[in-house]
């Protein structure tokens, strides 16, 4: 990636994504799910505190995401120490993960038996 407008299109694309996701808004819906996975010792590779993930709703993530894409190069580079790509590579990583976790949560907050399963095998039965 070379570029500011590079980057941007693919947040965008990413942002996109997000907001195609079916979100679930039963709060009660929501802490179950998060007390089950923080139970599960769930540990989604994420920027965000776990605990905060695990109940974000996906208009907060939005936002999370739009205060990622405005970090400076020295906020990038503490929050990745020693990582030689450009601030935009790991900008993108971040927001990626974001992106794929959230999907997955959403799936799991819908009590998709399939979601369940991938938890299970990476948390469960070790």
């Amino acid at each position: 990636m070379n570029s500011a407008s590079d980057f941007l299109q693919q947040v965008a694309q990413l942002q996109d994504e997000l907001r195609l996701v079916v979100d679930q808004t039963d709060p009660k819906v929501v802490e179950e799910t998060a007390v089950k996975l923080e139970g599960l010792n769930y540990a989604p590779t994420v920027m965000l505190p776990i605990a905060e993930f695990l109940r974000i709703k996906k208009i907060d993530l939005l936002g999370r995401i739009e205060e990622i894409i405005l970090l400076s190069d020295e906020e990038v580079y503490e929050l990745a120490p020693g990582d030689p790509r450009s601030y935009f590579a790991i900008k993108l990583q971040f927001i990626s993960a974001l992106v794929y976790y959230f999907k997955q949560l959403a799936r799991l907050r819908r009590d998709v038996p399939e979601a369940w399963d991938e938890v299970d095998e990476l948390y469960v039965h070790d």
